[in-house]
C-alpha cells in the first residue's frame, strides 16, 4: 500500500497520552504471564488480538488471524507497531482514530482511578488488505495494566468483523452498568444511552438462528407460527438497526448480548 498519510506522524498517535508514572522491569518480566493467556486466547477464538505498550509505544503481541494483518506476518506487524495504522488506514479513517484517541483519553482521565481497568471503548474503521480492499472491521480496547500513577500503559485489543456499514460508531461501557456512552464526532461530546435489550423469547429467536435454523424450525422448535418468529426477528433487526440476520448475529456478539 502507498503512504499516502505522510503528513500525519506517528507521534500524533500519543499527544492526548500522559504518562507521568514509571513502569519497572519487573512489570516486564510479568507482562510475559499475561501474553501467554493471551496467546491461549487466541488460539480459541476467530478474532485478532493484539497487545499496546503505551509506554515504549510498541506492540507486545499480535495473534495470528489473518483479519488484522493485512498479508503480512505477525512478527512484522508487532515489529510496526503504530506504523502500522499509517500504512494499512485509509486517510479519513485515519484521522477517525486520532480523533478516537484524543476524546477517549480524555474520557478515561475523568474516570476513578479504582474503576479504570472496568471500561471498554468500541469503534469502526477500514483496514485495506493485501488485495487493496478496504474492509471495515470492529476494534475493542479495555485496559489491562495501569502504571503507578493510575494511567493506562498496556492495554489489550481485539479486532472482528463490524456489523455496520460505515466508519465510527464510537462507543465506551463500563463492566456491569446499564449505560453505554457514545461519542458525537460533530458535537464533540459524550452522550449517555441505556445499552440494547432484547427480551428473552427475542434472545431465543436469535440464538436459534445463530445455530443455523430456518425460521420455520425455530418456530417449531418453540412452538409457534411462521409469522410470529418474522415478526420477532423484524423487532431484533429493528432494536440491533440491521437489515439481515446474520448482522444481527454480529451484532449481538460485538454488543454482548448473545
Amino acid at each position: 500500500m502507498s503512504n499516502t498519510n505522510m503528513d500525519i506522524k506517528l507521534e500524533d498517535f500519543f499527544t492526548p497520552i500522559h504518562l507521568k508514572g514509571k513502569v519497572s522491569e519487573k512489570a516486564y518480566e510479568e507482562m510475559a504471564a499475561y501474553i501467554n493467556a493471551v496467546d491461549a486466547l487466541a488460539r480459541m477464538t476467530y478474532q485478532s488480538i493484539y497487545l499496546v505498550d503505551y509506554f515504549q509505544r510498541q506492540f507486545l503481541y499480535v495473534s495470528d488471524n489473518p483479519l488484522f494483518l493485512c498479508g503480512f506476518t505477525p512478527e512484522q506487524v508487532k515489529d510496526l507497531g503504530f506504523s502500522f495504522y499509517l500504512q494499512q488506514v485509509p486517510r479519513n479513517d485515519l484521522e477517525l482514530l486520532l480523533e478516537i484517541n484524543r476524546a477517549g483519553f480524555f474520557f478515561f482521565e475523568k474516570i476513578p482511578v479504582d474503576e479504570r481497568l472496568h471500561y471498554t471503548i468500541s469503534y469502526d474503521f477500514h483496514l485495506t488488505q493485501a488485495n487493496n480492499k478496504n474492509i471495515l472491521i470492529n476494534h475493542k480496547l479495555t485496559p489491562l495494566l495501569l502504571d503507578e500513577k493510575g494511567q493506562m500503559w498496556a492495554s489489550l485489543c481485539i479486532v472482528s468483523l463490524s456489523s455496520h456499514k460505515d466508519s465510527g460508531n464510537i462507543e465506551i461501557r463500563k463492566k456491569g452498568s446499564p449505560i453505554i456512552y457514545e461519542y458525537d464526532r460533530i458535537k464533540k461530546i459524550w452522550h449517555q444511552n441505556e445499552r440494547i435489550r432484547l427480551n428473552e423469547k427475542e434472545k431465543q429467536v436469535l440464538r436459534l438462528s445463530a445455530q443455523g435454523l430456518t425460521t420455520k424450525q425455530i418456530a417449531a422448535s418453540v412452538f409457534l407460527s411462521d409469522d410470529s418468529i418474522k415478526v420477532y426477528k423484524k423487532n431484533i433487526f429493528e432494536k440491533l438497526s440491521v437489515n439481515s440476520i446474520t448482522e444481527a448475529i454480529m451484532c449481538s456478539i460485538s454488543y454482548g448480548i448473545l
